[in-house]
């Protein structure tokens, strides 16, 4: 382990007093000498024999460096510290506290947290790849075979690294019945504009074979169709083209319109296999007609325009119409090479556009064909085009028939596999880079996530915005006058209050000024599904604003309604505060009865909006008995005619839509009828979407808004079929948090019903449900469906309440129905019919039960490394909505193992949620009210580590299992059992370091904070050392009490108590009892086994910088107080022996000295660029003066090796924004060993010759571990929510303990530095103030704020045997538990 240094420079502010300079540590302008040579960009070592200087920079003799850390006269204060890290805001009131200085914070992050919504820009993307597929039917066969063989590997593959791959083939498993209105070309665009927006690689993969499909024009601009119909002379012609289009004036400009082909060929749909062929066929023969009426019509650029294939369409207006880089497209190409001398083949026509009834090639199609393949292929890398020729055959590709098309079909799927996953991986690789080049956030992950959402929907919303200025009059009135109530805005359901509620939110900033507003939409997140997280995600925000640690939001929604209204205390004058909440009847399994976290009466500074329906919400009664003030409520009117018809002209336009005079009466009528702003949205998006031409009964709309909804999912029903709408709808509506798209397509293709529905005359060689199946329902329902992100992943769900009572009502009004569809979830998140398990479904043709892979994502825990958190979230919740409550509790509460995933892989609010649904099933059972407490007490420990779970159940259930009504509680009782041995990696705490569970009445929690938790607020250890003859004895602190002790931490009994010391700030061991304290500004040698004092050393410290280290048993290295100076002194004597001096006015600002005594290294502040310098401390002259041009080192975050043999430090580039890095310097050559320049800044470093590594601590949160022989970096420890500036490493250097002394990551951590994994996390209720790893690495000793003794955590695994009783002895043991006065 070695010496370190970490503390931070301090500087006088008077420049012209020598004496002061010397005594506060402020360098002079310019140096007078210099004892190195400097050579641009390469240190040169210079070996001048010039007395020098040592010390350990006022630490504990380990390798650890802070940049951040107070001096040791400050030892850590027992205030709560601010959440975040910065210089405070001085107050109006100077009785106030100082508020967190945001201005250092990222921008974007600053307006996130003050709530501006109208000025962030919202970043956040799910981890999402997604890559739509371009082709004609023609290679439906090798689609299928890459859907079998290609796309679920790299769907696992991607799933591994945190990431959703999604294929959009449209194309696939078509039907003759979507193209019978002509649609498809919409849903394409649709889809292809989505994975262009959403796909953080890869998005476009053609198959552009030999094929080009032409279609018919779904749409002709009048203008163009009436010119071409002037020009027809053949009246065959004309009455053809009058009967397939027809022209629409409600098109915005208006266009001819190609009519469904049902509409003109009434066989097309019919039931009988062979007429509908026969229906198919006429089809097509006047498509070709038409198709070759307006090729001999118009003009090549007419052509170019209006004849295209859909695959044509995609690729113009994808790759060839953007601006994504190269590698985000893909081509495959497959062409028969004799292909064209075979015209006589039947078959040939699925291959390649022919012309007439002798299958000649249509070279027009093949030249167009050319051409868009030369066009694309300009538009992508060549390791991204595939090119495939192959032998002709009359069954096409026959990879059975044939062994050179098997052998194609084998190399497309190879090539295909290895192409994606190159891209996928660059993928990853770049969205990785991006993130650690961005500036840190500086707040937790969760709550940056949860404001990016709410303001990203807030924006959403007021873009959309219509009419209510009188409304946002009084909300700005509420907002600038005087009332010290909150603001109730309620209305019928669907009367717009949530747009209003985000409209008001952009108005804050305005109405008043420097202000902080909060912004929740109720279900817009997962962090607002319940009352106890909606109240935990404001008060973390509330914290980040005020100086509150964010653990004040981790007590649970029972307690945390009543200290809301504490917490808003807090807030000042400088920062005012706005809290907007939308939809409070939304919060789940909320008691509308305990309405009390709404104060009646606000703080000054505090304003509250609330909204709430008053139609549909049981608790509004109980809400205004609560809030009696009629003040209180201000009622969402229905809109007015004016703003209602606003709105509906707004949504025709941004459709390119309006309606015909009488359809616009019928529009206007039912709106008058129903002003409501979503009936408003909803029947004028079925109005866009009817025809100029279309007849009176097919233009009626319902008179109230849930007879309208009623009537659209009708409407859905007819066009899609009946069981595709009700259970797309129904797997959508019961899903807990929403399902993102690949789920919803695998839910559906283990749906045998629906897929017997869909495919009822034709059967695909693959059974899963077509993309397109999924893509028509939500893009006809996208106004009414929102996204969220949660865990990576982008989810659908609801935007309205309104639609989720109508499906509820319609398909799932008896319990059974419900149930139904609970289990059907339950089952995929099982993965029941995954991993290459088969279903059965019925043949269509013989009408057996035959068993076919459904090619369903895989559902296990954990993906490699990272967890599957969708199905941690969601498998529970529909076990329990099944039915099955006995499986529920058994599987998915008791089952320590899934507890154990649940809570490392997700949050402990989610597995909370879980209990209180085993509550409702088993309300008297007193095991589950433990389980919900201990659960409660310890949520923030679980946030900051899950794996935690049997260190805090050990110590909080202490007490209570072991009293008399323990029996009571027999799962309880068996989780704690195997506390000493966990079936996973814990620390076993001893004493009284958590709050305990003490009584299960309602006072428990005042009982276990009065009671359980014995605190003396004065006491406070605020340093920890290891001893050097003593592997089961630690050395602590105490400044304020001027105590040091010695601890037997096997017992946590203080063996030795030294007081009456003068202000003890730090301490070096001498020998296994001698110790040099720095007493206030003095060194002072004590003998611990004695209780005695032998001398002071000469010399005053400095008052800044009071560096000093152990040369050997004989002598102290210590600054001198001018800091000009390094002394030797004699620890016998107390005098100084010999003193180095760098040269005149040159003033050092760091000391290490290495265990062994043979180095010390300096920092020299005054020259430019600055050195660091080495001494020999045996042979007493200096050997290396280490520079760097246009560079300065960070002594203050440096480490020396235990064998001298390496010194670390951090360096900046001057001048340089980027983020600091790390240089190794050999101090036996003098060489520079090597560099590093991690992504993110260091906040502290460490070095171990025995353990091979170096370890640095960096501000994006992250621990970095290098290989100190090759320079390679082993590993990226994750897990700290805020940097840690302490690492202490273990004797052998492979293990380390690591701290934040500011106490923002209240957690210590033990990491095995050669695995690189968290060996256990520790997390206590109140800061901890200091700790250490013993020799060995298998024990971390800890200090907490307020207590006396030190907390023992010892490292438990599943193969720990039983903890030994040690008994060990410290020097005289007569001399055992003494207290010793100095003093006296």
């Amino acid at each position: 382990m070695g010496a370190c240094m970490g503390h931070r420079q301090s500087q006088s502010s008077d420049e012209n007093s020598k004496k002061q300079r010397k005594e506060t540590g402020r360098p002079s302008a310019t140096s007078s000498s210099s004892v190195a040579v400097h050579v641009e960009d390469k240190p040169v070592v210079s070996q001048a024999g010039s007395a020098s200087t040592a010390n350990t920079a006022g630490q504990p003799p380990t390798t650890t460096t802070s940049q951040s850390s107070p001096p040791p006269s400050s030892p850590p204060s027992a205030a709560v510290p601010p959440s975040i890290p910065y210089s405070p805001h001085p107050s109006s009131d100077p009785s106030e506290p100082p508020l967190p200085k945001l201005v250092d914070l990222r921008p974007d992050v600053k307006l996130l947290l003050i709530g501006d919504v109208a000025q962030v820009k919202c970043s956040l993307k799910a981890k999402t790849i997604s890559i739509y597929i371009s082709a004609c039917l023609d290679s439906e066969l090798e689609r299928s075979v890459l859907m079998e063989r290609v796309f679920p590997k790299l769907q696992r593959h991607c799933n591994e690294q945190g990431y959703e791959l999604q294929f959009v083939d449209l194309h696939w498993g078509q039907r003759s019945e979507d193209m019978d209105d002509h649609t498809l070309s919409e849903y394409s665009m649709y889809e292809l504009k989505e994975c262009q927006k959403k796909s953080l690689g890869p998005n476009f993969l053609s198959f552009l074979n030999q094929k080009y499909n032409c279609q018919c024009p779904s749409q002709i601009m009048a203008s163009a169709f009436e010119k071409l119909q002037a020009s027809l002379t053949d009246s065959s012609d004309k009455q053809l083209m009058d009967e397939w289009y027809r022209r629409d004036d409600n098109n915005l400009p208006p266009m001819y319109v190609l009519q469904p082909v049902s509409s003109q060929i009434r066989k097309y749909k019919d039931t009988n296999k062979d007429v509908r062929l026969k229906a198919e066929a006429e089809w097509n023969c006047i498509q070709q007609r038409i198709i070759k009426i307006l090729v001999n019509a118009w003009s090549p650029q007419e052509q170019e325009r209006y004849l295209n294939s859909i695959m044509d369409l995609e690729i113009s207006e994808g790759p060839l119409n953007s601006d994504s880089p190269t590698d985000t497209v893909m081509l495959n190409s497959r062409v028969f090479k004799d292909i064209k001398s075979h015209t006589g083949d039947t078959s040939i026509r699925c291959y390649i556009d022919t012309t007439g009834d002798n299958n000649e090639i249509d070279e027009n199609m093949q030249m167009r064909l050319d051409q868009l393949r030369n066009q694309l292929g300009s538009k992508i890398n060549e390791g991204n085009n595939l090119k495939f020729d192959i032998s002709w055959s009359k069954n096409g590709v026959d990879p059975e028939g044939i062994s050179e098309h098997a052998q194609y079909i084998d190399s497309l799927c190879s090539q295909s596999e290895a192409m994606l996953k190159t891209l996928i991986d660059k993928t990853v690789c770049d969205v990785q880079t991006v993130e650690d080049e961005t500036p840190v956030k500086k707040i937790h992950e969760r709550l940056y996530s949860e404001l990016q959402q709410h303001s990203q929907h807030c924006q959403q919303l007021c873009q959309t915005f219509q009419g209510r200025q009188d409304l946002l009059s009084k909300v700005e009135s509420y907002l600038s006058g005087d009332a010290n109530h909150p603001l109730i805005m309620h209305g019928h359901t669907g009367c717009g209050k949530t747009a209003l509620m985000a409209k008001s939110a952009a108005l804050c900033c305005k109405a008043l000024g420097d202000c902080a507003c909060i912004v929740r939409f109720v279900g817009a997140t997962v962090e607002t599904y319940s009352l106890g997280q909606l109240l935990r995600s404001i008060c973390e925000q509330v914290a980040y604003l005020y100086g509150h640690h964010i653990s004040v939001g981790s007590k649970g929604a029972d307690k945390l309604r009543k200290e809301l209204p504490k917490i808003l205390k807090k807030v000042q004058a400088k920062r005012p505060l706005v809290m907007i909440i939308d939809g409070i009847d939304e919060i789940k399994s909320c008691d509308y009865n305990e309405l009390d976290w709404i104060p009646k009466s606000l703080p000054p500074h505090v304003k509250m909006i609330l909204s709430t329906s008053s139609d549909n919400f049981p608790g509004f009664k109980s809400l205004k008995s609560h809030l009696t003030d009629s003040s209180c409520f201000l009622e969402v009117p229905k809109m007015s005619s004016k703003e209602a018809n606003t709105m509906c002209e707004s949504i025709l336009k941004s459709k390119l839509r309006t309606v015909s005079a009488g359809q616009r009466k019928t529009l206007q009528d039912a709106i008058n009828q129903c002003p409501l702003p979503l009936y408003v949205q909803l029947a004028t998006h079925i109005a866009s979407q009817w025809h100029s031409y279309n007849i009176s009964n097919e233009t009626v709309l319902a008179s109230n808004l849930r007879d309208e909804i009623s009537s659209y999912i009708t409407h859905l029903e007819k066009r899609f079929g009946v069981n595709t709408v009700k259970h797309s709808l129904s797997y959508l509506t019961v899903a807990k948090h929403g399902l993102s798209d690949t789920e919803m397509l695998d839910l559906l293709s283990c749906d045998d019903l629906l897929l017997d529905e869909y495919f009822v005359y034709r059967r695909l060689a693959v059974r899963r449900a077509p993309t397109i199946l999924w893509t028509q329902i939500k893009k006809e329902l996208a106004p009414f469906l929102t996204e969220h992100i949660v865990h990576g992943r982008s989810l659908r769900t609801w935007s309205h309440r309104a639609f989720t009572d109508a499906v509820c009502q319609r398909y799932l009004s008896s319990k059974n129905q419900k149930a139904k569809f609970h289990e059907y979830l339950a089952d995929y998140f099982l993965g029941r019919w995954a991993g290459n398990k088969k279903k059965p479904c019925m043949s269509n043709e013989e009408g057996i039960e035959v068993l076919m892979d459904r090619h369903i994502q895989p559902q296990p825990v954990k993906f490699d490394k990272l967890y599957n958190s969708r199905k941690l979230d969601e498998l529970p919740y529909h076990v329990f909505h099944s039915g099955d409550h006995k499986r529920f509790i058994n599987d998915y509460i008791w089952n320590v193992n899934w507890m154990c995933n649940k809570l490392d892989g997700t949050d402990v609010s989610q597995m909370l949620d879980d209990v209180a649904l085993a509550r409702r099933a088993e309300p008297n059972n007193a095991d589950l009210d433990m389980l919900q407490k201990v659960l409660q007490l310890s949520a923030y420990a679980l946030y900051c580590d899950g794996t935690q779970l049997f260190a805090q159940f050990h110590t909080r259930l202490q007490s209570a299992l072991e009293g008399k009504d323990s029996q009571q509680y027999p799962m309880m009782r068996k989780i704690c059992k195997l506390t000493e041995n966990p079936p996973i990696p814990n620390f076993l705490p001893s004493g009284e370091s958590l709050l305990e569970i003490v009584d299960l009445g309602e006072d428990c929690d005042r009982q276990a904070e009065e009671s359980s938790l014995k605190t003396n607020p004065k006491a406070i250890l605020n340093g920890m050392y290891r001893m050097k003859g003593s592997k089961n004895h630690m050395v602590s602190i105490s400044t304020n009490k001027g105590q040091i002790k010695v601890w037997d931490f096997e017992t946590q009994t203080a063996v030795r108590t030294l007081i009456g010391i003068d202000k003890p700030r730090d301490i070096r061991m001498i020998d296994d009892y001698r110790v040099v304290v720095l007493c206030n500004r003095e060194l002072k040698i004590y003998n611990l086994d004695t209780g005695t004092f032998e001398t002071t050393l000469k010399g005053i410290m400095n008052l800044q910088m009071p560096y000093y280290g152990i040369q050997d048993e004989d002598h102290v290295v210590a600054l001198a107080r001018n800091r000009m100076y390094v002394n030797i002194i004699n620890i016998s004597s107390g005098e100084v022996e010999a003193t180095f001096k760098v040269g005149e006015d040159r003033f050092l600002n760091s000391l290490l000295v290495s265990e062994n005594g043979e180095r010390c290294v300096c920092g020299d502040e005054t020259q430019k660029p600055s050195p660091l310098l080495v001494w020999d401390l045996n042979a007493r002259k200096l050997i290396h003066d280490f520079r760097i041009a246009q560079h300065e080192f960070k002594p203050e975050m440096s480490a020396i090796s235990k064998d001298g043999n390496y010194v670390v430090s951090v360096i900046k580039e001057l001048g340089d924004p980027s983020p600091n890095f790390v240089i190794v310097y050999d101090l036996q050559s003098g060489q520079l060993f090597k560099k590093w320049k991690p992504v993110s800044n260091t906040c502290c470093v460490a070095v171990s010759s025995e353990g091979e590594c170096i370890v640095n601590g960096c501000e994006d949160n992250t621990i970095l571990v290098w290989n100190l022989s090759s320079g390679a970096l082993k590993h990226t420890l994750r897990g700290h929510t805020h940097p840690v500036n302490r690492i202490y490493m273990n004797e052998n250097g492979q293990r380390c303990l690591t701290y934040d002394t500011n106490q923002l990551d209240r957690s210590v951590r033990l990491w095995d530095l050669q695995h690189g994994v968290c060996l256990a996390t520790f997390t206590p209720d109140v800061p901890i103030t200091c700790c250490q790893i013993n020799a060995e690495g298998d024990i971390a000793v800890i200090g907490l704020e307020g207590h006396e003794n030190v907390i023992t955590l010892r490292l438990r695994t599943p193969e720990s045997g039983p903890i030994a009783d040690i008994k060990s002895q410290y020097g005289d043991p007569s001399r055992r538990a003494e207290v010793f006065d100095m003093q006296k």
